[in-house]
């Protein structure tokens, strides 16, 4: 057997093992798990879309407030299970299920055809973003 054939597959097979691991392992992962805090990056894209889905829904763009409300959604679970995986702030876990449920509601408005009961809950959702910031938005 060629030992320059076979390491190199070895090799290859070793290096795709582990990338696929560590994809798993970061798509398994909320934003931010292993930090003390949650991702800016996360958090300034929740804010972009809220921007935009208000404008959207102003707009009577349901195509795009639907885009806007399922990236909401999408970064909402992964701020809720943040907090989830931090019991001891029991405060942040009760806001973040409160943002879900509200970008949930907003969602499923805009699935209905409701784009004003859907602008009224995304009002909600705003205040629910504006609470959690107060209570554990550090100043920068």
């Amino acid at each position: 057997m060629d030992h320059r054939t076979t390491l190199p597959r070895r090799t290859l097979r070793a290096l795709a093992a582990t990338a696929a691991a560590l994809l798993l392992s970061m798509a398994a992962a909320p934003a931010g798990a292993g930090s003390d805090s949650i991702d800016s990056d996360l958090m300034q894209s929740l804010e972009d879309h809220q921007k935009d889905l208000a404008s959207n829904l102003g707009l009577a763009d349901a195509r795009a407030a639907t885009a806007n409300a399922d990236e909401l959604l999408r970064g909402l679970r992964e701020v809720q299970a943040w907090y989830e995986a931090r019991p001891a702030l029991v405060e942040g876990v009760e806001l973040s299920r409160k943002a879900v449920e509200h970008a949930t509601r907003v969602r499923q408005q805009i699935g209905r055809g409701d784009l004003g009961g859907a602008a009224a809950s995304a009002t909600d959702l705003g205040r629910s973003c504006k609470a959690c910031h107060t209570v554990f938005k550090k100043d920068s």
